[in-house]
């Protein structure tokens, strides 16, 4: 399947990249390869083949829920870089 160029500035636009005339080339080049592979794989005949989630059946392994205090307020203050007044400071985001 072959990409235009109108086809690639939407895909451009619509991802914000803005590639050089050289890569604009390359990358042409891979989408029109993924693009085939995937015409092909419409090829295949799927019709007995069962739906699946995963390729390989997973069980969910549970355990016990136990209630724990958790850490203490202290402790955590402990690791902080900087305190102000009982709080963790942080620099401000501009």
């Amino acid at each position: 399947m072959k990409i235009d160029d109108i086809q690639f500035h939407r895909l451009e636009t619509l991802s914000r990249l803005s590639v050089s005339p050289e890569e604009r080339i390359r990358i042409k080049r891979d989408i029109e390869r993924i693009l085939d592979y995937m015409e092909r794989l419409d090829e295949v005949d799927v019709t007995d083949i069962e739906p699946m989630v995963r390729p390989i059946d997973l069980e969910n392994q549970t355990r016990e829920d136990v209630i724990e205090t958790g850490s203490l307020p202290g402790d955590i203050l402990e690791n902080a870089y900087d305190l102000q007044n009982g709080f963790i400071a942080v620099p401000k985001i501009r």
